[in-house]
């Protein structure tokens, strides 16, 4: 009996530092800090009216869409180096490249504000647009941080800061939504949640390769740059397309019936997003890791781990499609009268 079950745990429960362990251990982290965010849903959706919700969507859609070119894609390339000292340098090429990216967003949208919110309907962003380069700096800079991490496989760490961006986000949009500071508070919440963590990763980056970071040179950044230059040009592109899709009916929802429709779609999103996140962005981040090792050292079995966690990544989605379903019965209910109709976008 015991042997039997012994063989049963053996079987079903992921050993220690294998993939689905790393995988479980990054969906724990992110599960309890997105579970912030559903937990706070519902204070947050009485504090704040859909416009709110809306102009909330809009903000963070032109953010993610240039958060995906904030280091032209060689934050990939971290994982790949099997020398220390060119992921050094590729570290420092990918802030290099942020710095400048901000600078030009900021600039960029000094030009183009009234035409862009014009354009997209959206003129209760125009006081906050300020923070987008902000938002851009905190969310490329955990972007950068999260793949030398993962390259140093220090899978709890960043579940961790998964933890605290949940956190921190959750505690300001509540914090100034209770201040009546609207909607500027989810807005600040937003740019919180993206940074938190941030430092934690920076510090394990300097304790653990400080060595390699101090020996980075001009040379050694153009070097690296020549060498991984297919990723901004092959992978800069489709990054860009697959960071824009998602965005899309946001935005062009602004643009035809405004920031409340949006506000109801966005609620919705976020129900079905939040678990499907859970899912998706914990296994790929794995995967990467184990990708960037296997490509170099047995890519048969790179393939076959493919599979496997494409089958495994399919089953998940059927308790999300469960609660799409039901959607529409629990809106009123748990996040009040106001956001019923939220229910049938989610089914959208």
């Amino acid at each position: 009996m015991f042997g039997n079950m012994t063989a049963f745990l053996k079987a079903y429960i992921p050993r220690k530092g294998s993939f689905f362990a790393n995988v479980l251990t990054l969906m724990t982290g992110t599960a309890l800090g997105q579970g912030l965010a559903l937990a706070a849903a519902p204070l947050l959706t009485r504090l704040y009216s859909p416009e709110d919700f809306g102009t909330l969507a809009v903000y963070v859609s032109i953010s993610a869409i240039l958060v995906s070119l904030a280091s032209l894609r060689y934050d990939w390339a971290i994982l790949l180096p099997e020398d220390n000292q060119v992921a050094a340098n590729l570290l420092v090429l990918c802030f290099a490249i942020l710095l400048a990216m901000t600078l030009l967003t900021g600039l960029g949208l000094l030009v183009i504000k009234d035409p862009l919110l014009h354009w997209i309907n959206a003129p209760g962003l125009s006081p906050y647009l300020w923070l987008v380069p902000f938002s851009l700096v905190a969310a490329g800079a955990y972007q950068i941080l999260s793949n030398w991490a993962i390259r140093q496989k220090a899978f709890g760490r960043l579940a961790r800061t998964k933890l605290s961006q949940g956190l921190g986000r959750a505690l300001t949009q509540v914090g100034l939504g209770l201040l009546n500071l609207r909607p500027m508070g989810l807005l600040i919440g937003d740019v919180i949640g993206r940074a938190g963590g941030g430092a934690t990763l920076a510090a394990l980056a300097w304790r653990q390769e400080g060595e390699a970071l101090k020996s980075v040179t001009p040379s050694g950044i153009w070097a690296a740059a020549r060498r991984y230059r297919r990723f901004p040009i092959f992978s800069g592109a489709s990054t860009l397309l697959n960071a824009a899709t998602p965005q899309v009916p946001i935005l062009m929802l602004s643009a035809f019936y405004g920031a409340q429709v949006v506000g109801w779609f966005s609620l919705g999103q976020m129900v079905i997003a939040v678990p499907m996140s859970l899912i998706t962005m914990s296994g790929s981040q794995v995967f990467r890791a184990e990708a960037a090792r296997l490509v170099h050292t047995d890519p048969r079995a790179l393939k076959r781990k493919f599979y496997r966690a494409a089958q495994r990544l399919m089953l998940g989605t059927l308790p999300i499609a469960f609660l799409a379903l039901i959607s529409p019965w629990v809106m009123a209910p748990v996040f009040g009268e106001k956001w019923r109709v939220a229910g049938v976008y989610t089914q959208a």
